[in-house]
């Protein structure tokens, strides 16, 4: 964003984060990332993480969100 003004509009498998995966490196969540729904990649998105494995014994944390503007969800854990 600080460069082109605008956020990649090819992320796939998280790779150009350079990531390597889709799988937090502790094995708990599994990442996704799209557009804001009032947006395109190139100016809004929105990170998903969602609760595998053991991690889905804490129903509070199943999915937790970060978006473009630092809106996270659910706040009252972080």
């Amino acid at each position: 964003m600080a460069q082109r003004n605008a956020y990649t509009g090819l992320i796939s498998p998280a790779n150009e984060l350079n990531m390597g995966t889709t799988t937090t490196p502790e094995g708990h969540y599994t990442l996704g990332v799209e557009a804001c729904t009032d947006g395109t990649l190139a100016t809004c998105y929105l990170i998903t993480a969602t609760a595998i494995g053991g991690q889905l014994d804490d129903t509070e944390c199943t999915a937790i969100t970060y978006d473009s503007t630092g809106t996270r969800a659910p706040a009252a854990r972080w």
